[in-house]
């Protein structure tokens, strides 16, 4: 009998290829996304510094020019918040498309590996059948010259 052969082996190992391909770039993405969010926090810290330094700007004397600069600078700041708020959304939605893409890979892979186990299972079964087939074979001609040999000893 010929050896083992999946007819798709080739797909199957393509499907791995991809699958390893799919989880790098949704490592890739999850590193994105987590820069993406250190910088928004980042900026909501330089927010939250501001508030402190005008608070305590309230309690003692300053200049007008440093106040008004203060809140241009708060602005900018919270336009950049915004605008990075923006990106983590975008970062995010790149995680679940790339966390999407490896589970269709991944479920492809496992149906073709539970393929290939089926057929090697329905390969082993006929490989059995074969070898049983010719050891019955080989018992049913021992035993058809033993007979032989005792009918000619009989006459």
């Amino acid at each position: 009998m010929k050896r083992f052969e999946y007819r798709l082996q080739t797909k199957l190992d393509l499907t791995v290829k991809q699958e390893e391909a799919a989880r790098m770039e949704l490592a890739r993405c999850q590193r994105e996304y987590r820069l993406q969010v250190a910088r928004l926090n980042h900026l909501h810290q330089k927010q939250s510094s501001v508030y402190e330094k005008m608070r305590g700007s309230q309690r003692q004397v300053v200049e007008l020019s440093q106040v008004i600069l203060l809140k241009k600078y708060l602005q900018v700041i919270k336009d950049n918040i915004l605008q990075q708020a923006e990106k983590v959304a975008l970062a995010q939605v790149e995680v679940d498309r790339a966390h999407g893409e490896l589970l269709g890979v991944m479920i492809e892979r496992k149906t073709l590996q539970k393929l290939r186990e089926r057929k090697w299972h329905e390969y082993v079964q006929e490989f059995n059948r074969q070898e049983q087939k010719a050891i019955d074979e080989v018992a049913m001609t021992t035993y058809w010259r033993v007979n032989q040999s005792e009918r000619r000893f009989k006459l």
